[in-house]
């Protein structure tokens, strides 16, 4: 009994899983509604995959006897019914068709293009979030390399405080051994000048002293031994 059970429920699944449209993965397939040459994996001609293995068993024109028969068989049980509202879903159905061969292409172009350019806004969007995620994983790589890079880093940050205390420290030096300079050469100019004004008046003095201690024999005996010393000197040029 449990047998049969589970026959019965393997065979209602295998029908179920026949008779049930399949689900169409629509995002990666290329749908227009104005050009139905494109369409090649179109909703209707692969959502009944029961319908599409009678047509491959029955050949082509199997199908239309099916539908010939199965509309004969409702009809002449009376299951289907033509009434006034038959014929008015008929004239409907009609027009809606001819409306649709009418006015789809155009209204179908239009559709298309407004697809198109939502999509194009949509991939515009996404390219720039693409972008944007990208310079933020290369900045944090960059920061990744700083990181691992940190000491070397600190290494080179810590020699050119060095370097610059002492540059600074050198410049101060030089400053204050050129102030240095200054003073100790103010004070040699300031010596030399006491002695040039001690030299002059020690000059001066002596030389007062001297002519104040000469006669005057002797200043005649001095006046006459350089007459003298003259003329034995012009005596010796003349016979040399």
């Amino acid at each position: 009994m449990l047998s049969r059970i589970a026959a019965l429920s393997r065979q209602g699944a295998v029908v179920q899983n026949v008779l049930k449209p399949s689900v169409l993965l629509a995002n990666r397939r290329q749908f227009s509604v104005s050009n139905s040459d494109e369409n090649k994996y179109a909703w209707h001609k692969t959502a009944w995959p029961a319908w599409q293995m009678y047509k491959d068993l029955a050949g082509s024109s199997g199908a239309t006897m099916f539908s010939i028969g199965l509309a004969s068989y409702l009809i002449s049980k009376e299951i289907f019914i033509i009434n006034d509202e038959v014929l008015l879903l008929f004239v409907m159905g009609g027009t809606g068709y001819q409306l649709a061969k009418a006015v789809g292409p155009s209204i179908g172009k239009m559709l298309d293009e407004r697809r198109d350019t939502i999509l194009e806004n949509l991939n515009k969007g996404k390219e720039m979030h693409i972008k944007a995620f990208e310079d933020e994983i290369a900045a944090e790589r960059e920061g990744e390399a700083a990181i691992e890079n940190r000491k070397e880093f600190f290494d080179i940050v810590k020699a050119n405080n060095e370097m610059r205390l002492e540059v600074e420290y050198r410049s101060r030096l030089h400053e204050v051994e050129s102030e240095v300079k200054k003073r100790l050469d103010y004070q040699v100019d300031l010596q030399n000048l006491e002695r040039s004004i001690e030299e002059e008046h020690i000059s001066s003095w002596v030389e007062k002293q001297v002519i104040g201690s000469i006669t005057a024999k002797q200043e005649s005996d001095a006046l006459a031994q350089c007459i003298k010393d003259l003329n034995a000197l012009a005596d010796a040029r003349a016979t040399a």
